[in-house]
């Protein structure tokens, strides 16, 4: 179904902006940019501006990653090294995120705001996807992140801060590239080869390039944190999982006709519940025995229980394969016109798996099979009807391969009017298509018939059915209790029968813009120049999803996921000025632009800068930019998606009380996984807000190639777009607020059998902080000596994700908050420390990166008054330090590079509130990392 509708949001933002930008601090190495300038009276444009300036360094702070940083760092692409900047925080996305990853895609979040409120750009353009890892690393520059709220120059999501991508323009020659590494485990291998060729004439440049590189999984198991889930109870630590296990959990419901293994004493067992006794066939009555919960259901812990540990199947790194492709092109038509061509494309193919389908009859969750065990079952040795929870190991992992075609071409024309005026024209087309096929899912009626009653016919055979008059058709009785090394081919194929063998889902995206910018100088004022840049922007937005059949219609395990589809159109028009008031006194640049959208209607954002330079040492600066973020295709229109989140339920054992009474006086929560629903709104409205930045360049005399930074910054936004947490919704539901009970469905019994997360406009978020820098580079008689910190510390990050509930108040700092919470790592501090040498023909470097202790809710499930309960942990800080040496061969005119990751083999920390025992998002699950490099020139 297509959505598109136009509505107008009457909001007009009066105020002017300063827009400039500055290279404020340089992270890694001294500057490097494409556009390094001789002459000084030379104009370029910076990330963040439209106008040709001649300084680089102006009111909004810029860091710069150059390409040396690029190739020193190890990284084969661009995501390696981006987690490691110390203005990221909280949760984006990473090959290391297995369950609810697996797509080999990196995102990035600044300032903790989330990857959607930080824009990507690429050559100062809107990229066609958010996946930072799409941009081959050979075909880069230099990484701009402008560390400010840009809307009034870029437009939407530029909240954050605006990370650019600069690729190569400039380049003669061959360039060939090669490395391989291996973490100290023989795991995690990964290799990469790249070619670059440029070509230069009078009047035309060419720089192509192609690069390609693979990544192996590292299974959790081979990881110490990851090996076995873990949980408190009382301050001990206990194995966790899942009751769904390969050993089984059939509960008999206390009929008193059913076999029970021998010498069984109902006392004896915490529950009416048996599982197979492990290396057992289940054929026999007395291959089973009680099963132990995790708890004795007055309060207690067991350890040593039953809980099945599903780590053992799954990923710490997703496989990823990637083949990439650059172009940038310049020809000299006629006069001072020029013609520009540049184009990005990439392949990504990458997996994720899990542990067996953790199947259990009912009617609602992700794995549920509408259907008993049957007394008349064959292989039911309990004679009675069963409730039941199984993972068929039968059926192996479930598994699922993304491939992802990305691109992105532009190309255009730009010249010059005079000697102070120049101008570009372009046309921009965009695509990205991926498509999951899932491996591992059961068919939810096949599976209900197979486990139903059943008959042997005339001949022996046994038939799904009651008898011979209901037969089922094209249905075997299935084996759902014998181990799996004593299942006989043909019930191992009965079980494989039912699952899906290909389940198949796509989506796209499509973007196309054509812009028109233009920038001079307009007239000599006694400080300087007045420069003006104005532009106009069209761009058409396109995105389907599309889902099975079988996923759609809920015919299938995991399923419950729906196809949508959606467009919107938007027109942009800006204008900016730069003013030099005082000659190096003060200069002042202001901004504005009006977006026109198909879908909520119009909004206008401006800024404002002030930089002042008192002397040749000193730049001051200061900016205020409105910001807004305006609904994506996939916040509009998005499937509904069901997938199982863990909870705890606010009403369990609380039925009939105040805050409760829709739900019985005798509930108690059965599963602490519960099923979600997800998706778009086309209702939805875009996110306001402002951002203030405020600090300075000390640049000393007295020592010379050395720089200070520090810069403070102030985020202020309301009518969030996001989604509320399942337990913020429980919470705010059952309790005097009385919110969000709407999003709740629960049974006559009053277990919940879906919670909306759908997304909306909600609440306020506020986060202020600092940034400061230090950079060195000094000549010696040692070589060359570069120092180089940059750091972020968070002063505060407040959001109030239900406006008017004070209860729904979230202050992560200096936490850690499970990611499904929407939360993440929030270490107030995060820096990097690097320092590097070079002399003659060898060169190396060692960088650390630190972050801040946190604390967390461990979630112990033991007795609040007990002395050892813990109700507050603390997660030590954490750094990992990398270091290379790299050996030019001038008569190859190769430079080679050893390198090693993680030097100090420093391991993940275990954090008991996540569902896999660490932050899978923040800290480093490779671990000691070696690698060599050779690069070659022609």
């Amino acid at each position: 179904m297509k959505h598109k509708n136009k509505t107008k949001l009457m909001k007009d933002s009066a105020a002017l902006t300063l827009i400039s930008t500055t290279f404020a601090a340089v992270p890694y190495s001294e500057m490097s940019f494409a556009e390094e300038v001789e002459d000084k009276e030379k104009r370029i444009i910076i990330t963040g501006s439209r106008i040709n300036r001649t300084q680089i360094e102006t009111a909004s702070p810029v860091l710069v990653i150059d390409k040396d940083v690029l190739i020193n760092s190890g990284a084969v692409t661009i995501g390696e090294l981006m987690v490691s900047l110390p203005n990221i925080s909280g949760a984006g996305t990473s090959p290391q995120v297995n369950n609810g990853g697996g797509t080999g895609r990196t995102s990035v979040s600044l300032r903790g705001l989330g990857s959607g409120r930080t824009l990507i750009l690429l050559n100062g353009r809107r990229f066609v996807t958010g996946d930072v890892n799409a941009i081959p690393v050979s075909a880069l520059e230099r990484i701009d992140i402008l560390k400010d709220g840009a809307s009034a120059i870029y437009g939407s999501d530029a909240i954050g801060g605006v990370i650019n991508y600069i690729t190569k323009k400039n380049f003669d020659g061959v360039e060939i590239s090669a490395q391989y590494g291996i973490s100290s485990r023989d795991d995690g291998a990964e290799s990469s080869v790249s070619v670059i060729s440029g070509t230069s004439t009078s009047n035309s440049n060419i720089i192509w390039g192609v690069s390609y590189n693979k990544r192996d999984e590292i299974r959790a198991i081979d990881r110490e944190v990851l090996d076995q889930r873990l949980k408190l109870f009382n301050g001990e630590i206990s194995n966790d999982g899942s009751s769904r296990s390969r050993w089984g959990r059939y509960d008999t419901n206390n009929d008193p006709n059913a076999n029970y293994p021998t010498g069984f004493d109902n006392s004896s067992c915490i529950s009416d519940r048996f599982t197979r006794i492990d290396g057992r066939s289940g054929r026999d009555i007395n291959d089973y025995r009680c099963f132990i919960p995790q708890g004795d259901g007055d309060g207690e812990l067991i350890f040593g229980n039953d809980e099945y540990n599903f780590l053992v199947s799954e990923f710490a790194l997703t496989p990823q394969e990637r083949l990439a492709f650059f172009l940038d092109s310049r020809k000299s038509l006629v006069g001072d016109i020029n013609w520009f061509t540049d184009a990005v494309f990439s392949f990504t193919n990458a997996a994720r798996q899990l542990a067996e389908n953790p199947l259990n009859n009912g009617s609602s969750g992700g794995s549920f099979i509408p259907g008993i065990i049957s007394a008349s079952n064959p292989y039911n040795v309990f004679n009675t009807d069963l409730t039941w929870r199984y993972r068929p190991e039968a059926a192996g992992e479930r598994y699922a391969e993304t491939d992802t075609h990305r691109f992105q071409l532009t190309t255009g024309l730009e010249g010059s009017i005079g000697d102070d005026w120049t101008w570009s024209s372009a046309f921009t087309w965009g695509q990205s298509k991926s498509e999951t096929s899932a491996f591992g899912q059961f068919d939810r009626q096949r599976t209900a018939n197979a486990l139903g009653p059943a008959f042997q016919d005339a001949d022996g055979v046994w038939r799904c059915g009651v008898d011979a008059a209901n037969v089922i058709d094209n249905c075997t009785p299935v084996n759902f209790f014998t181990d799996y090394d004593s299942l006989t081919s043909e019930e191992i194929e009965a079980i494989q029968d039912l699952v899906v063998k290909h389940n198949s889902s796509t989506s796209w995206f499509t973007s196309q813009e054509i812009n028109f910018n233009i920038t001079g100088s307009i007239v000599d004022m006694p400080a300087g120049t007045l420069q003006f840049a104005a532009g106009v922007e069209h761009r058409a937005i396109d995105s389907e999803d599309k889902v099975s059949y079988l996923e759609e219609n809920n015919l299938i395990t995991d399923g419950g996921g729906s196809g949508e589809s959606g467009g919107y159109e938007q027109d942009d028009l800006y204008v900016e000025f730069y003013f030099p008031i005082f000659e190096s006194l003060l200069d002042v640049s202001l901004g504005s632009r009006y977006s026109d959208y198909s879908t909520f209607g119009s909004t206008t954002n401006s800024k404002l800068g002030i930089e002042s330079r008192p002397s040749n040492e000193w730049l001051v600066r200061a900016t205020y930019s409105e910001v807004f973020r305006s609904p994506t295709i996939s916040n509009l229109f998005s499937g509904i998606s069901i997938n199982s989140s863990e909870v705890s339920d606010p009403c369990d054992g609380a039925g009939g009380s105040t805050f409760c009474q829709d739900v019985p006086a005798d509930y108690v929560q059965q599963d602490s996984r519960v099923p979600a629903s997800r998706g778009g709104n086309p209702n939805l409205q875009p996110e306001q807000g402002h951002v203030t930045t405020y600090g300075f360049v000390y640049s000393p005399d007295w020592l010379e190639g050395a720089s200070f930074t520090v810069d403070g910054w102030e985020i202020e936004l309301e009518d969030l777009l996001g989604t509320t947490s399942e337990d913020t919704i429980l919470n705010s539901c059952h309790s005097a607020a009385e919110l969000y009970c709407d999003k709740i469905t629960r049974d006559a019994g009053g277990n919940i059998t879906n919670i909306n997360r759908q997304i909306g406009n909600l609440g306020l978020l506020n986060t202020k902080g600092v940034d400061f820098g230090f950079h060195y580079l000094t000549d010696t008689s040692l070589g060359k000596i570069g120092f180089d910190f940059d750091s972020t510390y968070t002063e505060e990050w407040r959001n109030e994700q239900v406006l008017g509930d004070p209860s729904t108040v979230v202050e992560p700092l200096g936490t850690y908050e499970p990611r499904g919470n929407g939360i993440g790592n929030f270490a107030r501090f995060r820096a990097t420390l690097g320092l590097k040498w070079s002399r003659n023909n060898m060169s190396a470097s060692i960088r650390t990166r630190y972050m801040s202790n946190v604390t967390e809710d461990p979630g112990d499930l033991g007795d609040e008054d007990n002395p050892n309960f813990v109700s507050e942990r603390d997660i030590g800080d954490y750094s990992k330090t990398d270091m290379q040496f790299s050996y030019h061969f001038n008569e190859l005119d190769t430079k080679v590079t050893f390198g090693i990751n993680n030097v100090f083999d420093k391991g993940a920390p275990v954090i008991y509130r996540d569902g896999r025992n660490t932050d899978l998002y923040s800290y480093d699950l490779i671990q000691r990392f070696y690698y060599i490099r050779a690069i070659a020139s022609f």
